[in-house]
Formats: C-alpha cells, structure tokens, sequence
C-alpha cells in the first residue's frame, strides 16, 4: 500500500500504442488512423515507454531525422504524436507523470507560411471555379455549397464536415464544445443560406437525421484529406482564370481546365481513346500540347504567386476577416469559436450575438455590404415559406446534450453566453424592444 506503481515504465511500445489507439479521446477517425500510421514507423526505434524517459537521447535522434527529412516533418510527424502518447499515458496514470511534459520542439529553421484572407470577388471567382468543375465532369451534387458552408460558418472544415443533417437547425448548425483548445463556435447561418442548405439537402433524397450534412460531390462521406486536394485544384483554375487575358491572347485552342490541370499536377492530361492515326489529328493534338505548355510557362509564375496563403483554411480566416470590420468582435469570436481570453471576455460579458458575424460575411459575399461597410441597393433573397417564424430565434451557447460535459478548468473559460430575450426581461424586470437581431441597440440591419 502507498507504493508507487512503475509497471507502466516497462510496458512495451507497440502494447502502449495499440492502447493509446484504442482509449484515447482522438477527436476524429482519421486523425486516430495518421496517429496509426505515424506510430507504426516508429522512426526514433522506441521498445517502451521508459524510453520516453531520456529527453536527451530522443531529441539527439530528431535533429538527425530532422536532416533526412525536414524539421517540420519531425515536429509534425514524431515530436507531437510523442507528446500526446505521453500525455495520455500520464493522464489515464499508466505513467506516474508525463515524462515529456518539458520536451522542447526542436528548432524550426523553414519559413513559417501565413495564410491570407480571400477577397469577395476572389471567393466569387472559386465558386465559379467550383462549378465548372461540376458541370465538366457531371457530377451530382454541389462541391461550392462545401466552401460557402465554410466561409459563413467560419468554423473549422474537420468540425463542419462531421456535422449531419440533424445539426442543422433555426439559423445555425449545431456543433460539439469541442476538444481541448479546438473549440467551436455557434456556426449561426442567415435565413437565406437556411434555405439553400435545406434544398441541397431536399436534392438528396431527404437523408436521414444522422446522415453528413455535406457529402462529396460523388454523393459519398467527405474525407478532409480528399476535399482538401479538390479544393487546390479549384484555386488553381481560379487563378488560372484570373491572370489568363494579363499577358498577351492565347491561341483559341488554349484551354484554361487543360493549364490548370498542367500547373496543379506537373503533368498534362491524356487524350481519350486509342492513339489517331491520321496526320492531322497527330498534328492537332500535338499543337494543343504545345500550348498548353506554353500559356502555363507564362501565367505560371502569377498563378503560383497567387497561391501562397490560399488554401481551405484560409476561408476561415477570411470569415474572420470581414466579419470583424463589419460586426461586433464578441459576435466574431463566439461564431467561430475563439476561446475568451481577459476577465470581462470571461466573466462579465453578456448579450453577444453571433448571428451579427455571420450576417455580415454573408452580405459581403452576396453584394448587399462592401467590406469599408457601405450598403448596396440589391433586392432583398424571398425567405422560404415559413422562415418568418425563425426571425428571433434565441439560443445561448450551451449546445444540449449532444456535447460531453467540459471539465472544471474549460467551464471556467467558456465562450460568452447569449442570455435569450425571455430570460433577461425575466432577471431584469423591464422591457426590451426586439429587433431581427436580438436587442434594440446591440445590432444593425445595416
């Protein structure tokens, strides 16, 4: 009794991984199969977990990996996987404490890169960019609702893409707390963009409550890693587009699928059928090649420039970008999920709305609002039938019991609350004008 139990030390790692794999709170299946992967080629040649125990020797052996491959690859891929396992490991006491608690990062020497918020007709151009690829290669289902739905959430893709037809309720889809420091926020979404949701979703065949609420273009579950890469090659023909009159008339053969496709994979698409035997055609498909290579080799530079910083991501960081010059950055925060930081963030900040940040990234994006906030006469998007009732819809940010109750020192953080109209005449004893928004004087239309 009272002895301290050091078994854990001698436990193998190949055992300590496949436990790690299987009890571990891993928020999602594929970031539970990469950990899988990574464990398996076991590059630092760990037999088990006392070896977690000389920081000395396991960070000798990065900075040797780190010149075979790169130091971001062991940071990524080595360093972080081991952190976690420890921690775990420590946390479940397998291990008495977490032998890797004040293991430093070895040094990152390659530039770090930033990604850069998309301009409205910049994110007109993917869209655009996302139905053509649609429409050549006849696909059933959307792939630009994808990145809209991204865009007007602000939320991350990992978080949106798991979420299911059920979520989407009254003006927002309905998201877990989160894990750890990946918080996520209320995802509100105006009326307008309800309705375009709901019919994708009525295109589908009416799925089922529990069925992904964004499918793949193919109508199959969306992977990130897949999405990802679609998503590349759709910026790729935007800026394909965008820089393809800047340098001088291309021939009428030139293609712009055809350069996209050339500077996405390094390599030009084939030709259907057999082979042609007749001069001609030999002569046509050679010159096509010939300009294809010549209209990349000259708006290649532009295009690869344009593309530093643009990736999926960056449509959060757009979200977060507009809606800041136009909304409250309160509303901001709780929309996509930002942790508060100071005491009045914490503790004393009230009434927040997030509806305000999403409405504003979607008056941008449809052209009633210009990001310096000056309004545009557009006519208004008809609301579908019966979407007047959601007009003042109050939901604080306790997300029901589809969440798993944070621990003690996350509810002493918890993002700020959005006390409904009811309650707060309730508290306060007096009345409140309403408005579209929520309260008289906290937001605007505008």
């Amino acid at each position: 009794m009272g002895i301290p139990d050091n078994s854990g030390w001698e436990l193998s790692f190949a055992d300590a991984v496949s436990k790690f794999l299987k009890e571990a709170p891993i928020p999602s299946d594929q970031r539970r199969e990469t950990l899988k992967k990574v464990f398996e080629r076991n590059e630092l040649k760990l037999c088990a977990l006392v070896d977690l125990g000389n920081k000395g020797k396991l960070t000798a052996e990065c900075v040797a990996l780190a010149r075979k491959k790169s130091d971001l690859y062991v940071r990524r891929y080595v360093q972080q996987p081991l952190k976690q396992l420890a921690t775990w490991a420590a946390s479940i006491d397998l291990l008495p404490h977490n032998p890797l608690h004040a293991w430093k990062f070895i040094p990152r020497t390659s530039a770090v890169p930033r990604r850069r918020a998309f301009l409205p007709d910049e994110i007109h151009g993917v869209l655009a960019a996302a139905s053509e690829f649609d429409e050549i290669f006849a696909r059933p289902f959307r792939s630009d609702i994808i990145f809209k739905t991204l865009l007007v959430t602000g939320n991350r893709p990992g978080a949106i893409f798991n979420a299911c037809v059920g979520d989407l309720q009254h003006g927002r889809i309905v998201l877990p707390y989160g894990n750890g420091k990946k918080r996520n926020g209320m995802a509100t979404i105006p009326l307008e963009f309800e309705r375009e949701l709901r019919q994708y979703i009525a295109l589908r065949g009416n799925p089922k409550s529990n069925e992904s609420l964004l499918v793949s273009p193919d109508g199959s579950n969306l992977i990130l890693s897949n999405i990802s890469h679609a998503f590349r090659r759709i910026l790729t023909l935007t800026a394909v587009h965008r820089f393809w009159t800047c340098v001088e008339a291309f021939p009428e053969e030139a293609d712009p699928m055809a350069v996209a496709e050339l500077l996405y994979s390094g390599k030009q698409r084939g030709f259907d059928g057999p082979p042609p035997k007749d001069p001609l055609k030999i002569a046509k498909r050679k010159r096509r090649v010939e300009i294809t290579e010549s209209a990349a080799q000259k708006i290649g530079p532009d295009v690869n420039r344009w593309l530093e910083g643009h990736d999926m991501y960056a449509l959060r960081k757009t979200h977060v970008s507009w809606a800041r010059r136009l909304a409250n950055a309160d509303s901001v925060k709780l929309q996509v999920g930002h942790a508060p930081q100071d005491v009045e963030e914490r503790h004393y900040l009230d009434l927040v709305d997030a509806k305000e940040s999403s409405r504003a990234v979607w008056d941008i994006l449809t052209g009633a609002r210009t990001l310096d906030g000056k309004n545009h006469a557009i006519m208004p998007l008809a609301l579908a039938a019966g979407a007047e009732n959601f007009q003042n819809v109050d939901y604080g940010v306790d997300y029901g019991s589809k969440n798993k109750t944070a621990a003690p020192n996350e509810m002493s953080k918890s993002a700020p609350q959005v006390l409904s109209l009811l309650e707060y005449k309730k508290m306060k004893g007096v009345g409140i004008e309403p408005t579209t928004n929520g309260l008289k004087g906290r937001c605007s239309t505008d």
